[in-house]
């Protein structure tokens, strides 16, 4: 049931978005309640976290600070959000902890108004994803389905430091080639460069980076 609203709350025409997108007030409201104490807000990140927020509300000034880095001058903000975010940049500075937060907006304003946006999405850790991929498969009986990745809206966290799967599949670059094929949202955090996405991936995902992602490099100290 939560799968096939996921896929009915966001879907790409051939000419425009079709989304609910969350208004800024509700957004900014339950982010603030949503973010914990460690969550470190500052003049650093401030800029960052405002373009991704607006990203999530369909603002017209999304790009306003200059922060998606492949927006091209004459694109519009429809084609902004045709596509997902990859947000890259070194460990501890908090891109898994904002999509936590965004995540946990996303299944508060469904409950509040039983309204799906773009903020409502399956995550996973791109590590222990695949560890328990190999997990499940190698059991007699399991109910593991990998299809079910490929649907709706998908944050992948920290891709790039997952193992091969039986050291010889690259799992997360399958699942980011089928959810391409299949026009998914994806949002990734992650430790790799754009140019190292195609050197881990293949050209299949390194060269369509730029056409399904908004890409953000987000710098800063480690919090951690």
């Amino acid at each position: 049931m939560e799968l096939d609203q996921i896929k009915k709350a966001a879907y790409v025409s051939k000419n425009k978005v079709v989304e609910n997108f969350i208004s800024a007030n509700d957004y900014f409201r339950l982010f603030k309640k949503n973010a914990s104490e460690d969550f470190i807000y500052n003049d650093d990140n401030e800029k960052l976290i405002k373009t991704i927020g607006r990203y999530f509300c369909g603002l017209s000034n999304i790009n306003e600070f200059g922060k998606i880095l492949n927006v091209k001058d004459e694109e519009d903000n429809d084609s902004i959000l045709k596509k997902g975010l990859f947000v890259f940049g070194e460990n501890g500075v908090g891109k898994s902890k904002l999509f936590e937060i965004i995540n946990k907006i996303g299944k508060e304003y469904h409950q509040e108004k039983r309204i799906l946006t773009r903020c409502y999405f399956q995550k996973i850790n791109a590590k222990h994803f695949v560890n328990h991929f190999m997990k499940e498969v190698t059991k007699w009986q399991s109910d593991f389905d990998l299809e079910r990745y490929y649907k709706g809206n998908l944050y992948i966290g920290d891709l790039g430091q997952e193992d091969l799967a039986f050291n010889k599949k690259e799992l997360l670059g399958d699942i980011l080639y089928e959810r391409n094929r299949r026009k998914g949202f994806s949002f990734c955090s992650s430790n790799l460069y754009p140019d190292e996405v195609g050197i881990r991936y293949g050209n299949a995902i390194g060269d369509r980076l730029t056409q399904d992602f908004n890409i953000i490099q987000w710098n800063g100290a480690s919090f951690r």
